[in-house]
């Protein structure tokens, strides 16, 4: 079976703390869908705003 693959961008504009609640709301939310995380990096964008990057995946 072939996988279909997506990535999601998770900002704050202030609190990397704030962005970690984000993303783990988010893990819950799409692994309840049926998705598999295959990866979660952070990172800062475009005027040093923190920003997450989550890779997920699912069967087609």
């Amino acid at each position: 079976m072939a996988k279909k693959y997506k990535i999601i961008r998770k900002t704050h504009m202030y609190s990397t703390e704030k962005l970690m609640v984000l993303v783990e709301e988010e893990l819950k939310k799409i692994t309840s869908e049926g998705w598999e995380v295959v990866s979660v990096s952070f990172s800062f964008c475009g005027m040093w705003i923190p920003a997450a990057f989550i890779t997920i995946c699912k069967e087609v």
